[in-house]
């Protein structure tokens, strides 16, 4: 006894459902790659706003630095002392 074939009919449903199975697996890929572009634009966006950011702090803070440098090495203000009583 020979297994018995589908019929007709349910062939062409299965080559259909799987052309359509491929055809939405296409889409849905497609669709991903497109996110996945989007989410990496956003990503290298973000990245460069953080280093420019990171520079700014950068800078205020050499600059404080600088200015607290100055300041401890400058020629103090030369101080005259109140005279001092001669024990005359």
């Amino acid at each position: 006894m020979a297994p018995k074939s589908p019929p007709e009919a349910a062939i062409r449903y299965r080559r259909t459902a799987s052309a359509d199975l491929v055809h939405t697996l296409n889409q849905l890929v497609e669709d991903l790659v497109k996110e996945n572009r989007r989410l990496q634009r956003q990503l290298e966006k973000q990245e460069s706003e953080r280093v420019r950011t990171t520079e700014k702090e950068i800078a205020r803070g050499l600059r404080t630095l600088q200015a607290r440098l100055e300041k401890a090495t400058a020629k103090p203000a030369v101080r005259r002392s109140a005279k001092a009583p001669t024990g005359n």
